[in-house]
């Protein structure tokens, strides 16, 4: 029996299509921020076109020891869409820092066609005590995603969004 090609996933069976992987495709740390490393340059050109083919909900990844939160917005001929893009790699090894935004000019300029736009939600600290060790709590309901960040040592009181919890869902389609 054949594996299915992804675009031809049943929608109805499969609301939800989520990516893991260990490299972002978009971070402001040492991997991302000031340098585009190989296997981020691969996931922007490569994989990326992809996934929004896919529609893909959300790419969970790490590399970066801390926590940010992307989102971008492409359209193709079903309409806009969402996905999120979420770095988290704070579970116990030596935190990182905020290092810069990275230079997203070519990225957008080869995806103008789908009109991607880029907004960084959450942005990691410039300390590093202001990214702690966390783990993350995501709930599937249907199509609604809700994700909790919670600090190994602060607990819920990690508040990356002004709470510690967030719809992976534009305000529209709440």
């Amino acid at each position: 029996m054949g594996q299915e090609p992804a675009r031809g996933l049943d929608r109805s069976r499969y609301v939800n299509v989520i990516v893991y992987c260990h490299h972002a495709p978009f971070s402001s740390g040492p991997h991302g921020g000031s340098t585009v490393e190989r296997p981020t340059a691969e996931l922007r050109s490569r994989y990326m076109p992809l996934f929004n083919a896919c529609h893909v909900r959300v790419v969970f990844s790490g590399h970066e020891h801390f926590f940010e939160h992307w989102v971008e917005h492409y359209t193709d001929s079903s309409g806009l869409h969402r996905m999120d893009l979420v770095v988290s790699a704070g579970g116990g090894a030596p935190l990182y820092t905020y290092s810069g935004e990275p230079d997203l000019r070519e990225f957008l300029k080869t995806n103008a066609a789908s009109q991607v736009t880029l907004d960084h939600l959450v942005k990691p600290g410039r300390e590093s005590r202001s990214n702690p060790h966390h783990y993350l709590i995501v709930r599937v309901d249907g199509d609604q995603l809700e994700m909790e960040v919670v600090g190994v040592d602060w607990g819920r009181d990690f508040q990356p969004y002004g709470t510690n919890k967030v719809l992976l869902q534009d305000p529209a389609n709440k």
